[in-house]
């Protein structure tokens, strides 16, 4: 929530309302969020690729994040080694297991980018 006039010349007030990562579609011009599944919230999300890793036509979602430098008493956020979600349509995925999708992305990972050379899929984190 952001409070747009200043009160007295104090900094405006933000609250965090939602915590969740997840995904906004846009339904005729209105945003909306869409919470990820339980299990692509183990741990805070940095980076959302959206690629055709099965060439099935739909877009599918490959997820990093982690944070190893915090504060003594939250201790690491450092659960997530990196998570392929396929598109199974309908704006419904299914997680792909580790040793299937040969992801293992360790440390904080804050940007995803895809390369398609011609020989495959390449990620770089």
């Amino acid at each position: 929530t952001w409070a747009p006039k200043d009160v007295g010349g104090l900094t405006p007030a933000l609250r965090a309302t939602e915590l969740r990562s997840g995904l906004l579609d846009n339904h005729a011009g209105t945003l909306v969020f869409r919470p990820l599944p339980r299990l692509a919230q183990v741990a805070p999300l940095f980076a959302i690729a959206l690629t055709d890793v099965n060439r099935d036509g739909r877009p599918d979602l490959l997820l990093g994040g982690n944070v190893t430098h915090n504060r003594v008493r939250l201790g690491k956020a450092d659960a997530c080694l990196g998570q392929l979600w396929l598109n199974e349509g309908r704006q419904q995925f299914r997680p792909v297991a580790p040793e299937e999708s040969g992801l293992l992305l360790t440390g904080d990972v804050r940007d995803l980018r895809v390369i398609r050379p011609p020989t495959g899929l390449t990620l770089l984190a």
